[in-house]
This record gives structure tokens, C-alpha cells and sequence, in this order.
């Protein structure tokens, strides 16, 4: 809301997306953007080095 009032974009970005089985996702909070860590979502690691 703060941001849209001073039409400013909320980017918000995160480490561990499994965390959001518990926690309130970016995008429900408002975020314009969001970017995060794929690697906890069991990707092989082969597909693009240690972390997606």
C-alpha cells in the first residue's frame, strides 16, 4: 500500500520457496516483482550448477 500510494514498485525476492507452505507469499502482501531460489525444489543440480 505504501508503495502505491508514492508509485514506487515493491520487489521482493527469497531464498527458500517452500518457506510459503507457511508463510504468506510476496505476491498476496502486494509485491510487484517477486525472484527467488529454485534449488529447494529438488532440481537436480546437473541442470545448471549449484543452484537454479
Amino acid at each position: 500500500a505504501l508503495c502505491d500510494k508514492h508509485g514506487a514498485v515493491l520487489v521482493a525476492s527469497f531464498q527458500e520457496a517452500l518457506a510459503f507452505g507457511l508463510l504468506t507469499p510476496p505476491g498476496a502482501l502486494g509485491a510487484d516483482i517477486v525472484a527467488g531460489e529454485g534449488q529447494s525444489l529438488g532440481v537436480a543440480q546437473s541442470f545448471g550448477g549449484p543452484h537454479v
